[in-house]
């Protein structure tokens, strides 16, 4: 995701790939009232909480990809080495 976040064109497709097949993990939170809480970008790690952290398989989520497929296809490619990877998605 920093990757991504920092413009790197494979990094973003494959973050796409991940949320079309449903790959990786999601991660949840559980309170001391064993309620469960998705977790936002502006909530704190799992280090500085004392709940328990659930991980479970990521959904699949077409929209999530489109994006990430499409900000893939807006990218410049500046690099050769970036051609190949951007070359074989299928937008």
């Amino acid at each position: 995701e920093l990757s991504a976040e920092q413009g790197g064109s494979s990094s973003e497709l494959r973050l796409g790939d991940y949320s079309y097949y449903g790959w990786g993990v999601a991660t949840s939170f559980k309170d001391q009232d064993s309620t469960v809480h998705e977790t936002s970008d502006d909530s704190l790690p799992p280090m500085y909480t004392l709940n328990e952290v659930e991980i479970s398989a990521q959904h699949v989520d077409y929209e999530a990809s489109l994006a990430r497929y499409r900000k893939t296809a807006e990218m410049t490619v500046t690099g050769e080495w970036m051609s190949s990877f951007v070359a074989r998605a299928s937008f």
